[in-house]
């Protein structure tokens, strides 16, 4: 049971992990930062690189070394947050493992990238703790001020920013949307440590608890139908009974379950005789 249980875990990790990083490689953002440290680090050309490579070279260099410790690092530390978060660490507790680990796979990265272009001759045991040395310190600050930039949207999210966005008639949940996938809720469901949000203008995942997703809806009227769903009132297209069960469709023809637990709340809510 506990292998299962294990296995459970690490394949819930795997797929939030997934979702974080395609989250990160869909954002123009990454793409504008990765290319604006490669241009001004491959003008400058530190760590020798100026003086060893030629223009062309050296940018070539920068453009791999920078390209792919930034997967690494990300797919590593981002993987290590998933894991401690299954586990209940904090968030503050969780920077320095993330950086320690997310610092270790740099480093290796970034020695055989250097192997490769300047010979595996250099490639020591020296040369590893040397790299460790810099780049752990660099790693665990930088997860740091992910965390506490985090901590300062959350804070920001549920204070000042959720009354404009009641005084604006606009709910502080679909804020949090991508602005593509922003408009009238349709409904949710828990995925994983995720909430999926549907709107009338498509889906998206939000890191957070589903109580968390409703409590944020302000004054749009809905109904929490099963552990796992909540489902906007003007958003049911109809009821299904049969088989014992009872269904929601959603005017996105998406069917939703209605557990036993919450069917009083749908029959108070007139949705049912």
């Amino acid at each position: 049971m506990r292998e299962r249980s294990n296995k459970c875990v690490i394949g819930r990790t795997v797929r939030s992990t997934l979702r974080e990083m395609r989250k990160d490689y869909s954002s123009p953002r990454t793409y504008v930062l990765l290319i604006a440290a490669i241009f001004l680090i491959g003008l400058s050309g530190p760590f020798g690189t100026f003086a060893s490579l030629g223009f062309v070279e050296r940018y070539l260099y920068w453009a791999v070394m920078i390209t792919s410790t930034f997967a690494v690092g990300n797919l590593v530390g981002t993987w290590v947050q998933q894991l401690l978060g299954e586990k209940g660490w904090t968030p503050t507790m969780r920077f320095v493992p993330i950086g320690v680990a997310a610092g270790i796979a740099v480093s290796v990265v970034v020695a055989l990238v250097d192997a490769v272009v300047f010979g595996w001759s250099g490639l020591s045991t020296e040369r590893l703790l040397q790299l460790l040395g810099y780049s752990l310190p660099v790693a665990v600050v930088i997860s740091a001020a992910i965390v506490l930039m985090h901590d300062t949207a959350a804070v920001s999210g549920s204070g000042d920013s959720g009354d404009d966005a009641r005084e604006n008639g606009v709910p502080r949940l679909v804020e949090r949307l991508p602005f593509d996938k922003r408009g009238r809720i349709i409904s949710m469901s828990v995925a994983d440590h995720y909430v999926e949000v549907t709107t009338v203008r498509g889906k998206a995942m939000l890191l957070m608890r589903l109580r968390d997703a409703i409590a944020e809806v302000d004054g749009n009227k809905g109904l929490q139908i099963h552990r796992s769903h909540w489902v906007a009132l003007d958003g049911i297209r109809a009821v299904h009974r049969g088989s014992g069960r009872v269904e929601i469709e959603t005017e996105v023809a998406e069917r939703l379950p209605v557990s036993r637990s919450y069917l009083a709340d749908v029959r108070s809510a007139g949705l049912l005789p």
